[in-house]
């Protein structure tokens, strides 16, 4: 984690002063910063999904859900990643608008589980 906030760290100090110099590119260096950063994440992810997977085996009655949470950790990174992206080349309302899908992706994901509990509720309502 030294290396990768280091990194991250590093890679604004250059930014910033390359700013002052020419404005161009520190653009790139923050793009190239955040797309490396980016993909060390995406490795830190696929050894939860691993731990996911290897839990999934205990609760094979519920793989699904499992599936659809794995996914939902996906968009969601995906979603920050992207946003943080155009916040840094100053497209705000294109940040905010890849947040609004973002969040609305999950909703989309999210409404069998809730249908599921609903049904669950209304069993135990009796209804």
């Amino acid at each position: 984690m030294i290396k990768i906030a280091a990194i991250g760290v590093g890679a604004a100090l250059l930014a910033a002063w390359i700013k002052t110099i020419k404005s161009e590119y520190a653009l790139w260096i923050t793009l190239a910063a955040g797309a490396f950063l980016g993909l060390a994440a995406i490795l830190k992810l696929d050894a939860i999904v691993s731990e996911l997977k290897f839990l999934q085996g205990y609760f094979s009655a519920y793989g699904s859900y499992f599936k659809l949470l794995i996914k939902i950790i996906g968009i969601t990174y995906l979603a920050e990643f992207s946003a943080d992206l155009c916040k840094d080349a100053g497209a705000n309302t294109l940040a905010s608008q890849v947040e609004m899908f973002g969040k609305l992706s999950i909703l989309v994901l999210c409404m069998p589980i809730m249908s599921s509990l609903l049904e669950t509720v209304d069993y135990f309502l009796g209804g």
